[in-house]
């Protein structure tokens, strides 16, 4: 079996070429940098986790976590995840794998590998994604992904095998990039496939967007708008209006959905959600920022918003989670908070808290719904409401 030191030597070096390479100041702002290596390992009723995260953001990061369960019954299992990821000037390179086996006596064990980078754009961004995801010995072993979101939106693209190399537009907003790669079996040895990442950016030339869309607030039953305008550079400029990243058609509450301003007639909770436009003029094709529609007393997942030192959340643990996913959280103050999980759709799956809170505490779903039925394998995010602002955190759940 190759080992994972020599399977992304030749990505790390493309990597180091592109920060010599690059311009000299980031064109984009990092936010954070939450990776993390996770393994778990179970053997009989012995289980045993090993995770860690990098005490330094956007530092080369090259770690391993290990787990090991013996059981003298049912013999012995362990699980490796290895991982490294970088910041780099205008672009993010990152790649991982994770492995496991028994030893003794068939048993069963899991591992995950998981990097994400957050950044933040103002403009419009010319990008090119290099991914790969490859590797899995033997072949159908684990799953890989590379996705590339929008923070408390919609996917906006994704890799789960092969090469590709892809180049588009980014419109104004907060992104994320990240990869992850995971085995869970009973296999007497499985490596799970390899993702690597290697993306770059830099500001559109000539954008074809000069006024982005804004988000609203709108009572139930109301009408309201979106609207954008264009640049000099859009000549014959062709429109597509879309929520949460799929096409609508004119018809029922939508009518402009191909102009420059969008009509939301008599609108209900079901028409909630992130709405940007897709400009094409010339071969060149750019997406606007998203802009959220909220109605007005009902609840959904809204864009992030800072909510400044006085409430703090920590990276969800684990994550992905095989189980139970924790949030710890800090109030410096007395805040009126409410926390509850939602869906990648934007669903409500579950409350978590509401009231006063202050000072240190933690949250722990289950991966229940309210309803009390087991959710399925997926992206979830924790929304909270602190004093008025909102925070997303978005996690992965894989049962």
């Amino acid at each position: 079996m190759l080992s994972p030191r020599v399977r992304f030597l030749p990505a790390l070096a493309l990597a180091a070429g592109l920060a010599a390479a690059g311009p000299a100041a980031a064109q984009m702002t990092p936010l954070s940098d939450l990776r993390r290596v996770y393994a778990s390992a179970s053997s009989g009723a012995v289980n045993q986790t090993k995770s860690f995260t990098p005490p330094t953001a956007f530092d080369y990061w090259a770690p391993h976590a290990d787990a090991q369960a013996i059981d003298p019954d049912a013999g012995e299992a362990s699980a490796s995840a290895w991982q490294v990821s970088q910041f780099l000037p205008s672009s993010i390179f990152a790649s991982g794998g994770a492995t496991g086996e028994y030893q003794v006596a068939p048993g069963s064990y899991s591992a995950s590998s998981y990097s994400t980078m957050t950044f933040q754009t103002a403009t419009c961004m010319t990008w090119s994604l290099d991914a790969t995801v490859e590797g899995a010995d033997p072949p159908g072993a684990g799953q890989a992904d590379i996705a590339l979101n929008v923070v408390g939106g919609p996917e906006v693209i994704g890799v789960q095998s092969g090469h590709a190399t892809i180049q588009g537009r980014l419109g104004p907003g907060t992104y994320w990039m990240d990869g992850r790669s995971s085995v869970v079996t009973n296999g007497d040895r499985q490596q799970a496939p390899t993702y690597s990442i290697v993306w770059t950016c830099q500001p559109c030339s000539s954008p074809l967007i000069g006024l982005q869309p804004a988000g609203v607030v709108v009572s139930s039953g109301a009408s309201t708008s979106f609207s954008v305008t264009t640049t000099a550079a859009a000549a014959g400029a062709v429109f597509q209006w879309r929520r949460n990243n799929v096409p609508l058609s004119n018809g029922g509450h939508y009518n402009g959905v191909t102009t420059s301003v969008l009509s939301v007639s008599s609108a209900s909770l079901a028409d909630t959600g992130f709405y940007n436009v897709v400009v094409t003029s010339g071969g060149v094709v750019e997406p606007s920022g998203f802009a959220h529609l909220t109605l007005s007393g009902a609840t959904g997942v809204a864009p992030s918003a800072p909510v400044g030192v006085a409430f703090r959340i920590e990276p969800a643990t684990p994550n992905p989670s095989v189980g139970a996913t924790t949030f710890r959280f800090t109030a410096e103050r007395p805040l009126s908070i409410d926390a509850a999980i939602y869906d990648a759709a934007g669903r409500l799956v579950r409350p978590l808290a509401s009231g006063v809170l202050s000072g240190p505490g933690t949250w722990q779903w289950d991966g229940h719904a309210a309803s009390g039925v087991s959710t399925p394998a997926g992206i979830y995010f924790l929304r909270v409401r602190a004093d008025g602002h909102a925070l997303v955190q978005r996690f992965v759940r894989m049962r």
